[in-house]
């Protein structure tokens, strides 16, 4: 995992834990953030109540030994939980200013290489979104800072008056953390009257990297990235605004703040991926090198196909004989962080189905209705998706059929004049819809009113693919309290390939 994903993990499972009802250590005392701890409850400087508990307690309990060392370890333990926890606070807003260099690079980058009007088109809008980011990065700076070195129990201690007025800062409902995150939310999503900002990014860069000025796997990352410097933003408004609820002893707000941080990136998933995949379309154009031959189909094009048709790719190491996918990396990066940002309650299980297929009438209209389930191993009834969205219109293929000198796609799959493609979630929490365990995808070839896949065979009768392939329909998808989240993609209703050899 990543920094970023370790830190997910750190802040966004400690906020779900708290919006539950607060940490509690073996002295009982409920917790419910770093801030109350170390400054609430009527504490004049940092640590007060944690560096006087233990000579209330030798007094208290000084005729039960085992039970005071077991509440003086469980205060030294919680000690250390904090000033843990407060350290890795600081090291995000650390690692956040890298992230923000590498992003600045970036957009140098593009800046020389883009249309002038795609790039300050873009350019704009993220000024604009940036200046509550900053807002952000101030408040949790200050925020971290006290966490990390509160000086417990020294004359240097924090006083709680500065604690109190950042707290007061954080709730204010004009320019507070709470308004920036649904600022920036605003700016990620479209909307009928403007682009959002990851659309005019996706649009920006696709272009240089149909033409080959940029490799896709350096646009993807960098794309990735910039979401991932929005999406920690918010996470970091959504803590900064529970320790304020909680400092004020309203835990209820608190938890309501996790409720609607969680549907705010939730919301904006299929905006996300939808913008993704132009990227990845714009990389199989063979053209985006120099090539002298023919059938001399460069790599990047290739490795890009790949991540959109794993099925070209298909390893004949399977149980009795069936072959195996491995499921687009790019792809499975781009969903696990989706996933971190939402799937934090340990009771919460997702598996991401990306099916792509041909546009074209009659198959895509057909396959358009699909309706994915899954099958678990344990038995049982096929399990619906809890959600299913087509992520955005037809990608167009870049140049094919426009150009008529242009090189055919590595992929013969790929001889399509628009692709779809369809996300389909299966996800559950509090125990309930995707019990642990392992699943395939089900078959439903020719069911619930699609169109039987040999319809479509023409002059090959004797073909006869299913809806989906052998190594498809066998792929193993698996979920449990220690990986909550899995994922793959396939190309449905084309005609199975073993390498990525159009002349073959």
């Amino acid at each position: 995992m990543s920094f970023f994903d370790d830190a997910i993990s750190t802040v966004g499972r400690g906020l779900a834990q708290t919006a539950a009802g607060a940490l509690t250590d073996a002295t009982g005392v409920d917790v419910g953030g770093i801030m109350n701890t170390l400054f609430g409850n009527g504490q004049t400087s940092g640590g007060e109540t944690l560096s006087t508990v233990q000579q209330e307690l030798q007094a208290e309990w000084k005729g039960d030994q085992a039970s005071l060392t077991l509440l003086s370890d469980g205060i030294t333990a919680q000690s250390a939980q904090l000033t843990q926890m407060g350290n890795e606070i600081g090291a995000i807003s650390t690692a956040i200013a890298s992230l923000n260099a590498q992003l600045s690079s970036f957009a140098e980058m593009l800046a020389n290489l883009a249309q002038s009007g795609l790039y300050q088109q873009w350019q704009e809008v993220d000024v604009e979104m940036t200046e509550y980011i900053v807002a952000i990065d101030t408040s949790y700076q200050t925020y971290g800072q006290y966490a990390a070195d509160p000086n417990v129990g020294t004359p240097q201690a924090v006083p709680t008056g500065e604690v109190v007025q950042l707290m007061n800062d954080v709730l204010n409902m004009n320019n507070g953390p709470k308004v920036a995150l649904n600022a920036i939310s605003a700016f990620i999503m479209d909307d009928s009257q403007a682009r959002g900002v990851l659309q005019l990014w996706s649009s920006m860069v696709s272009p240089l990297v149909a033409a080959g000025q940029l490799d896709y796997r350096d646009a993807v990352k960098q794309y990735i990235n910039y979401y991932r410097k929005l999406a920690y933003a918010q996470l970091r408004a959504t803590n900064l605004v529970m320790e304020a609820y909680n400092f004020n002893r309203d835990s209820t707000s608190a938890a309501d703040a996790w409720v609607d941080y969680k549907k705010t990136v939730l919301s904006q998933e299929t905006t996300f991926m939808t913008w993704l995949i132009p990227l990845i379309y714009s990389g199989i154009n063979p053209q985006n090198a120099t090539i002298g031959q023919y059938n001399a189909v460069p790599f990047i094009a290739t490795h890009a196909i790949l991540q959109l048709d794993p099925g070209v790719q298909r390893l004949g190491s399977g149980p009795a004989g069936k072959n195996y996918i491995e499921p687009s990396a790019v792809l499975r990066s781009a969903e696990e962080l989706l996933a971190n940002l939402y799937v934090t309650d340990p009771d919460e299980r997702r598996i991401v189905l990306l099916m792509a297929y041909s546009a074209d009438a009659p198959i895509g209209p057909a396959v358009d209705q699909a309706a994915l389930s899954l099958t678990p191993a344990s038995g049982g009834d096929p399990v619906a998706a809890t959600r299913r969205n087509r992520l955005g219109a037809p990608y167009a293929w870049p140049g094919h059929w426009t150009t008529p000198s242009a090189i055919p796609p590595s992929d013969y799959n790929m001889l399509m004049d628009t692709l779809y493609v369809t996300r389909f979630v299966f996800s559950a929490g509090k125990g309930s819809g995707l019990p642990d365990g392992d699943y395939t995808i089900t078959n439903i070839n020719g069911e619930n009113g699609l169109i039987p896949y040999e319809t479509y065979l023409g002059q090959q009768p004797n073909t006869e693919p299913p809806f989906m392939n052998d190594d498809v329909l066998n792929y193993p998808l698996h979920v449990d309290g220690a990986k909550q989240f899995d994922f793959m993609n396939f190309m449905a209703y084309v005609v199975p390939v073993s390498a990525p050899n159009w002349s073959s």
